[in-house]
């Protein structure tokens, strides 16, 4: 792991303890699409990881990492 994603796990971390950032946060939102322009603003986070978080954790039926080829 670099250096740089370590902090992106550490940033994230702290904003989940500080409850600036929740599961239940992103569950609020209608679509997945919208939910995914939410996360990607978080640092480190991009479109791929976002909807695999939101398709792997949140069960979003409409959420789908297109990127991912092995998928």
């Amino acid at each position: 792991m670099t250096l740089r994603k370590a902090e992106y796990l550490i940033d994230i971390s702290q904003k989940i303890v500080a409850d600036d950032i929740s599961k239940s946060y992103y569950q609020t939102f209608q679509t997945a699409e919208s939910a995914e322009k939410a996360m990607v603003k978080l640092r480190g986070i991009g479109p791929w990881t976002a909807n695999y978080v939101l398709m792997c954790c949140l069960r979003m039926g409409d959420a789908f990492p297109m990127a991912n080829i092995g998928l």
